[in-house]
């Protein structure tokens, strides 16, 4: 059933093995500390979203989710799209140990984006009101929208310097700072504020004290790794090309901001906040799944625009092939147990929130389709094709509109998950292809598919441990769950890995204990 001369085939057709041991273990290195810290402050996130889910109940959670919702588009649109032209600039000159350039690049970039999150902050604040009750009928909204605005100058700044860091390809004051210190801390001062009794207000407060304090940490790691910072190196400023790279990213960092977080939007316009926090707990709970691929994209971004400006196109391909096969791989038993327990998974947020158990199934299905392109939205940004990304945008904002549109009055939440589902899907299929025409490059070889075949196999084993044991009942899905992730895993081992993957694997696993 699964033959292992497909890896030769694979091998000698479709991907020479161009990446080196050195390129793999420098990918497995990044990987497995990202991928770790990440699973840890999505898992914190998860039990913040949680905690004040339960705390405030499904409407006030509504609230606070739909304020985040729009503090997010704010923050987003203020940064220009300048982090990924500081991480794309940063990892460009410090290649090529020009210093000063590298300064430049950092202090750019804040120069231009520290005014326009001020400017920005202070219209939410002073609109907050207007929109609380003209788009989304809740005066309550307002106080919430006065609030994260105050938080929108730190967390850009924060992003900024995160993405300087990356640019060095340093990611370990990322999982502390973002992925660690950040979602404990939301959750340390929201808990103590809630104990205080200060309710919405308590967790709004612990939202931006935590910003505030990341942003410092930012700082002062930066300054630690970068001796360009802390040295008296004359900068050369490099606003020219700042602008000319965020250019056309600006609309694109407004369409994306918007269309990503377009049907809760159109949810609180149309329906109400509990809607709103329904739809919240299922998407948060959809988004983890994508967290290998999060991990993988934050240690290849800096790779490929590196690889690109060096002209090694063939080893860019072969990466590219084995992040998108790995985030696939580690993807669909993710979707498969969001499936089977949907319902007992949204249960922890509240008996309320069970009732968007078929919305999560959905947003999870539309994750997988997401996972099975890999990181083609980073082809093509780092790569430099910003007009592509900019008509990607503008597209995928009119097709997730004429969708909600047409599905959410009439299905709900079910609409909303849905339009999700088939946008994301199209949008990055058109993305493969468009990689292929500009690149000639695509991640679909033969060892690519093998998960599908792991994962339709430990199925097939469940079913047919379920009926000869006739299990039933919430233990026994559990013991099912368990079931397929144990087959799926020995299949895997045996059949779904190469030679690259074993590498790989063997650079993560000594990583994680400590060897090496």
């Amino acid at each position: 059933m699964f033959p292992r001369t497909l890896d030769s085939q694979d091998t000698q057709m479709h991907s020479p093995i161009h990446a080196t041991q050195g390129d793999l273990s420098k990918l497995a290195k990044g990987a497995g500390a990202v991928f770790f810290g990440t699973i840890f402050g999505s898992i914190v996130t998860y039990v913040y979203n949680v905690y004040i889910a339960r705390t405030l109940g499904s409407e006030l959670y509504g609230s606070y989710s739909l304020g985040l919702y729009v503090f997010n588009i704010a923050a987003v649109v203020s940064l220009m799209g300048l982090h990924t032209a500081i991480l794309r600039y940063v990892a460009l000159y410090n290649g090529a140990s020009k210093h000063e350039k590298t300064k430049g690049a950092i202090i750019s970039g804040l120069s231009l984006a520290l005014p326009m999150s001020v400017a920005t902050a202070a219209a939410l604040y002073t609109l907050s009101d207007f929109l609380a009750v003209r788009l989304f009928h809740e005066l309550l909204l307002g106080r919430v929208l006065r609030m994260f605005a105050i938080g929108i100058p730190f967390i850009n700044v924060s992003t900024l310097l995160m993405f300087a860091t990356q640019g060095f390809q340093i990611v370990k004051y990322r999982v502390y700072i973002r992925n660690a210190f950040e979602p404990v801390g939301k959750l340390l001062f929201a808990a103590i504020f809630l104990f205080f009794g200060w309710q919405l207000d308590g967790v709004l407060r612990a939202f931006v004290l935590t910003l505030i304090i990341t942003s410092v940490l930012f700082s002062r790691s930066l300054l630690k790794i970068s001796p360009q910072l802390r040295e008296g190196i004359r900068p050369e400023y490099v606003f020219k090309e700042l602008i000319i790279f965020s250019l056309p990213l600006i609309p694109v960092s407004i369409l994306q901001a918007v269309t990503q977080r377009m049907e809760p939007l159109i949810l609180g316009n149309l329906c109400s906040p509990y809607e709103v926090g329904l739809y919240s707990a299922a998407y948060q709970t959809a988004m983890l799944i994508t967290i290998v691929l999060m991990s993988l994209n934050i240690i290849f971004a800096p790779m490929i625009s590196d690889l690109h400006n060096k002209g090694e196109l063939p080893k860019l391909e072969s990466l590219f092939r084995i992040v998108t096969r790995w985030a696939f791989t580690l993807c669909i038993p993710l979707v498969v147990m969001t499936i089977f327990f949907a319902r007992e998974i949204l249960q922890i947020f509240g008996s309320q929130f069970v009732a968007a158990a078929g919305c999560l199934v959905i947003l999870a299905l539309g994750q997988l389709g997401h996972s099975a392109t890999g990181p083609v939205a980073f082809m093509l940004m780092m790569s430099g094709r910003t007009m592509i990304i900019l008509v990607n945008a503008s597209l995928a904002l009119l097709l997730k509109l004429i969708l909600n549109i047409l599905l959410i009055p009439k299905f709900g939440l079910v609409g909303a998950a849905t339009a999700a589902a088939i946008s994301i899907i199209i949008l990055n299929l058109a993305m493969v292809v468009q990689v292929f025409y500009v690149l000639r490059m695509h991640p679909f070889v033969p060892s690519f598919f093998k998960p599908i075949f792991c994962g339709i196999a430990a199925i097939l084993i469940v079913y047919a441990v379920k009926f000869l044991a006739n299990i039933d009942g919430l233990v026994g899905l559990f013991i099912l769950g368990l079931t397929f992730m144990a087959f799926y895993a020995i299949l895997i081992t045996l059949y779904g890995m190469n030679s690259e993957d074993r590498m790989v694997f063997s650079a993560i696993k000594r990583r994680a204990l400590g060897v090496r």
